[in-house]
C-alpha cells in the first residue's frame, strides 16, 4: 500500500527555510557582539527577533530532516538512499563551496581586516589556508553551508547506526522520551557543534 506524503513536514520546513533569510539578513544590525560579513550598527528591535527566532528554528529543522529521512528509507535501499544524499546534499554543498563561499569571504575580509587585493587572490588564499573556520580572515570554510555538511556527515552516522541498532528496538523507548528534552538535548548538541567549529 502506497503511503501518503505526510504534508505537515513540508509545510513545517518551508516554514524553517523562509526564516533563514529574515534572520541572516538582520544579522547585519545585531547589537550582541556576533560577528557577520558586515555590520550595520545595532538595533536591539532586529537582534530581538533573531533571539526569538534563533533558538528554535534550526534545531527543528534538523529534527524534520530526520523525520524524512527516516521516511525516505523505507521506501529506498540503503544504497538508493546514500546515493541520493551524495545527489542532493554533497554535490550542492561542493559547488556551493567553489562558487559562493569564496565570493562572501572575500568582503568580510575586506571589512574585518581591511583586505586590499583581489579577488582572485583570496579565492588562492581561501582555498590554501585553514584557521578557524569561520572565514572572516578569508580562509576556508563552509560558512552557511555548515548545516549542509553535517546533515551529509549525519546521514552516513545515522545508516551506520542503524546497522548497529535495528529502529524497531528503539521504536518504543523513544517514543516515550519526553518531545521537550529530546528538543532540547538536540538543540544543544547543534550549538554546541556549531560554536567550537565556527566561533562566529
Amino acid at each position: 500500500m502506497e503511503k501518503k506524503r505526510k504534508y505537515y513536514l513540508d509545510y513545517l520546513r518551508i516554514i524553517s527555510i523562509v526564516l533563514l533569510f529574515p534572520v541572516h539578513t538582520l544579522m547585519v544590525w545585531n547589537d550582541y557582539g556576533q560577528k557577520f560579513y558586515v555590520w550595520g550598527g545595532d538595533n536591539r528591535v532586529l537582534s530581538s527577533l533573531i533571539i526569538l527566532i534563533n533558538p528554535w528554528f534550526m534545531p527543528i529543522f534538523f529534527v524534520i530532516v530526520g523525520m524524512c529521512a527516516r521516511y525516505s528509507l523505507e521506501n529506498r535501499t540503503t544504497k538508493q538512499f546514500i546515493v541520493e544524499r551524495v545527489k542532493k546534499l554533497f554535490v550542492p554543498l561542493v559547488s556551493g563551496v567553489i562558487l559562493l563561499v569564496p565570493f562572501q569571504t572575500f568582503f568580510a575580509r575586506k571589512y574585518f581586516y581591511g583586505y586590499k587585493g583581489t579577488i582572485f587572490d583570496n579565492i588562492i588564499y581561501f582555498f590554501t589556508r585553514f584557521t578557524d573556520m569561520s572565514g572572516y580572515d578569508g580562509a576556508f570554510t563552509p560558512e552557511q553551508l555548515w548545516f549542509i555538511l553535517f546533515l551529509f556527515l549525519f546521514s552516513f552516522i545515522g545508516i551506520l547506526s542503524a546497522k548497529v541498532i535495528p529502529y524497531d528496538k528503539v521504536k518504543n523507548k523513544i517514543s516515550n522520551i519526553n518531545i521537550y528534552c529530546y528538543y532540547d538535548v538536540h538543540s544543544c548538541m547543534g550549538r554546541i557543534l556549531y560554536r567550537k567549529f565556527w566561533r562566529i
